[in-house]
């Protein structure tokens, strides 16, 4: 059986256009976006960032985005369309999101998309407690 890391790693060549290519991803992108309520001076954290679809839509609109994905193919992908795209406020970590911790009190805004359905109802539960701790 292949880690979670190792599976994502096979699906980055293919990913980015799989999940963008559908009138639906634009959708949901601007939803997501419009309910987020990007501020410039906010500090952003994307958990399961993958190539960073989100991500390079949010980053113009804030301070900053870290980005974390189990996958390091994922993570050089996102870094790689983040630094075409000349985003600069971009930085990526990879880990698994049962293990991500943020320090008190450090970001703003909090995206997921495509990630979060991938954790135990367990696990969710223990990342948002985390989250609520800072």
């Amino acid at each position: 059986m292949l880690s979670a890391e190792r599976t994502w790693d096979r699906r980055v060549e293919k990913w980015h256009s799989h999940v963008t290519s559908t009138e639906t991803f634009g959708k949901m992108l601007n939803r997501l976006i419009q309910l987020a309520s990007p501020k410039p001076s906010d500090a952003c954290v994307d958990l399961g960032a993958g190539t960073g679809f989100v991500t390079t839509a949010l980053a113009p609109l804030v301070s900053w985005v870290v980005t974390v994905d189990i996958s390091s193919a994922m993570a050089a992908a996102l870094t790689e369309r983040a630094a075409e795209d000349g985003l600069h406020n971009v930085s990526a970590e990879v880990k698994d999101l049962r293990k991500f911790q943020l320090p008190p009190a450090s970001v703003d805004l909090v995206v997921s998309s495509y990630a979060l359905h991938h954790l135990t109802n367990r696990d969710k539960r223990v990342l948002v407690a985390r989250s609520e701790e800072h």
